[in-house]
């Protein structure tokens, strides 16, 4: 049985090396998704966001590390949020001993009363990721940080979100780890990442060519899927001028694409599969890649803005990645990716990765100037204490138009109808944007594993 494996992201090429009998296809020349990194006068940074290699699943790491061979490193995460000036630990309830003692003790007891008041109405069903985050953090928790940085990052007020993804991403806190917090004892949360691992050399990207070359010679690029047909037992996957046969097709390709693909292609696809293809949401990523002359905190010690704590502001050395909920500030994430590996930037050098978030083709952020999008963005790290613009030595803008997957108040029936759909049609989808679910690296390895079982079998 000949695989046609739709798309070459992490997901299409776990496939491709799993299954024997198959081919990538891949639109862009070169494969990778959303795990592509650039080099460019010394630095490496991922085009994408900051990008991290862990599992809870022990195969599915072994996967990502065997792959990577010995151009890996370990890292333990250390991690902050950007709270009134203050470095926070993250996550957020488990660094109250960093706030202030009044706004300390406000948080602890609103998180009591809600986790007693959620335990005393046995309430487990939410209506909104809003309503999820008030039952299981309480108000102070989710008033100073969670409800900020949840806004800005989805870019719409966190009532119009559904928690059917909430527990898997923002998991509800035990009261013992709250309580050891406030009181200043050390206290993880997150546990699964607080060790990663990261290529030594090569930026995330390594990952991705480790597993292409042992895919090279079943791998098609420069091959965009426009149409899609079934006929005689056979399906038939065209870009307008050659045409491929398999027995079966996995799609890892968005999934309206493929909605889209089958439609040109003949295919009689019913109108409600159409409509909640188009009703899917999602965000674009603008990412700021910059290099910094000098290490940190040398060249993050500078005036910070009034109400900044001066201890801790600006102080970034050895921070893996810091949060930003405040709205004035254009970034939502900053990663110091030279923190996971010294080879990602020249000697004496700092890398520096600040992700922002919008609507894509909307009025706004994403219709901004490359060079108005970088001058904004220094111009807030600098203003916030993150770096000093005076020795920034290189700076680049990457735009990703899909990026993030929104749960949305008509998610779960849009993409119901079309895995309902596709199952019947025999197209199987995997990874990120062809099940539209919001899978890290390791979720979607382990959807190609599963997959690639599967069809072995």
């Amino acid at each position: 049985m000949t695989v046609g494996i739709l798309g070459g992201g992490l997901t299409g090429l776990t496939l491709g090396f799993l299954i024997e009998d198959s081919e990538i296809l891949e639109r862009e020349n070169e494969c990778g998704g959303l795990c592509r990194s650039t080099s460019e006068e010394g630095f490496t940074f991922d085009c994408f966001g900051s990008h991290i290699i862990f599992s809870r699943d022990r195969e599915v790491l072994n996967f990502m590390l065997r792959m990577l061979g010995d151009n890996v490193v370990k890292c333990r995460r250390n991690t902050k949020i950007l709270y009134n000036g203050r470095l926070v630990k993250y996550p957020f309830e488990n660094g109250l001993a960093d706030l202030p003692l009044r706004e300390n003790l406000k948080c602890v007891a609103s998180f009591l009363f809600a986790r007693a008041k959620k335990c005393l109405h046995r309430c487990d069903g939410f209506s909104s990721f809003h309503e999820y985050l008030l039952a299981n953090f309480g108000g102070g928790i989710s008033s100073k940080y969670l409800i900020p940085y949840n806004e800005k990052i989805w870019k719409r007020p966190i009532s119009d979100l559904n928690a059917s993804w909430a527990a898997g991403r923002v998991p509800s806190p035990s009261v013992f780890d709250v309580l050891r917090s406030s009181l200043g004892f050390n206290s993880e949360g997150y546990t699964h990442q607080l060790n990663f691992y990261y290529p030594k050399r090569g930026g995330i990207e390594a990952l991705i060519n480790s597993i292409e070359r042992k895919c090279a010679d079943k791998t098609v690029c420069n091959f965009e899927v426009k149409e899609i047909w079934h006929s005689n037992d056979k399906w038939y996957v065209s870009n307008g001028e050659e045409c491929m046969k398999y027995d079966k097709i996995v799609a890892t390709i968005p999934v309206f694409s493929v909605v889209d693909a089958l439609r040109e292609g003949g295919e009689n696809v019913p109108a409600s599969v159409v409509h909640a293809s188009r009703g899917l949401s999602f965000n674009s990523l603008i990412t700021v890649m910059i290099g910094l002359e000098g290490e940190p905190p040398v060249n993050a010690r500078i005036e910070i803005e009034e109400g900044a704590d001066a201890e801790t502001g600006g102080n970034m050395r050895g921070i893996s990645w810091l949060y930003i909920p405040d709205a004035d500030c254009l970034p939502h994430r900053v990663a110091f990716p030279s923190n996971y590996s010294k080879y990602v930037a020249p000697e004496g050098k700092t890398a520096v990765l600040a992700e922002i978030t919008c609507a894509c083709g909307s009025s706004g952020i994403w219709n901004m100037s490359d060079h108005d999008i970088m001058e904004r963005t220094i111009n807030d790290l600098n203003r916030k204490g993150i770096l000093n613009r005076n020795y920034i030595c290189f700076a680049k803008v990457v735009r990703a138009p899909l990026a993030y997957i929104i749960y949305d108040r008509n998610y779960e029936r849009n993409v119901l109808t079309l895995r309902e759909y596709f199952g019947k049609k025999g197209i199987i989808l995997a990874g990120r944007f062809a099940k539209f679910e919001y899978m890290n690296m390791d979720d979607c390895v382990k959807d190609a594993i599963e997959i690639a079982r599967m069809l072995v079998a």
